[in-house]
């Protein structure tokens, strides 16, 4: 047979208003309930005298949450944490030895951009990160002793001009991101260690263009050069300075003309001053154009 004692606080001396108090035959705690001045209820469980359960209630509106309810293994460590925010935003915490494993969050509320996150712990650092967006992105990430490593996303909803992009990082700091797009093109952008772009590469999957491939080479956030490779052999090397193009290289690699190269040389008006032609021969031409725009 269980014993119930009830408290009040009729002075309003303490921070509560009312604690009940349950026991069972051997006279042990098992329940204790407490009304707050400020509108909280909480009630906890024990077994043998260790906390099992613990449930919070915003009743008085007081806090940014409207429920809490916690549950301990045997030696009175947490083992789950539900908790419900005013916002709508739901959560969820799973832990092992009392430390963090599992985390996950709902936005019952639509308050954010994204419906759900799903997060792995491990010895109660970040390990990995799976997030639903609202537009229908989907995001894994993977982290290293809690730093970010790896992106990978989905176009889940076709609502970009992308499918999938995966974002490689060292040491929290993006160096290689590679994208496919809904037409075919795959771009790998390779960063250095300012996080500006030095290099990136495109590749037509889908045959879409009239380019196969092109390589393009960064300096301080600038294209330097850009080297194409079209689709009927011939390759194209501009090479540019302050954004302007000042040399263009074309390359007979598919050998459909009687020369192996010829490059064209721009002054800082974009006009062209020469044209040297190097012939399968060996021979070589030089043209200067002067100030007369090269047709």
């Amino acid at each position: 047979m269980t014993t119930t004692k009830t408290k009040y606080d009729t002075k309003d001396q303490y921070s509560w208003d009312e604690k009940t108090r349950i026991y069972d035959d051997n006279g042990q705690l098992i329940w204790r309930e407490t009304v707050y001045d400020d509108g909280r209820l909480t009630s906890v469980g024990f077994t043998d005298g260790v906390i099992t359960e613990k449930h919070d209630l915003d009743a008085g509106d007081s806090f940014d949450w409207v429920s809490k309810d916690m549950y301990y293994d045997e030696t009175g460590q947490i083992e789950y944490l539900d908790k419900v925010f005013d916002t709508g935003l739901h959560l969820q915490q799973s832990y092992e030895n009392g430390k963090l494993t599992d985390k996950v969050l709902s936005d019952d509320g639509d308050i954010y951009s994204w419906e759900t996150k799903v997060q792995g712990y491990e010895k109660g650092k970040l390990q990995t990160s799976s997030v639903v967006y609202d537009d229908g992105k989907l995001l894994d990430a993977t982290y290293d002793k809690g730093v970010l490593a790896t992106e990978f996303w989905q176009d889940g909803a076709d609502a970009f001009n992308w499918d999938t992009r995966y974002n490689q990082f060292d040491d929290g700091q993006l160096v290689v991101s590679s994208t496919e797009y809904d037409d075919g093109r795959a771009l790998d952008i390779f960063y250095g260690a300012d996080g500006q772009a030095e290099r990136k590469f495109w590749v037509d999957g889908a045959d879409e263009f009239s380019w196969a491939w092109k390589d393009e080479t960064y300096e301080d956030g600038a294209l330097v050069e850009r080297h194409t490779g079209q689709d009927s052999g011939m390759e194209i090397v501009n090479t540019y300075a302050d954004g302007a193009l000042v040399e263009q290289m074309r390359i007979d690699g598919g050998d459909d003309y009687g020369w192996a190269t010829q490059t064209t040389v721009y002054d800082d008006s974009g006009e062209a001053v020469s044209l040297t032609t190097v012939y399968d021969d060996g021979s070589q031409d030089v043209i200067h154009y002067g100030d007369m725009l090269a047709v």
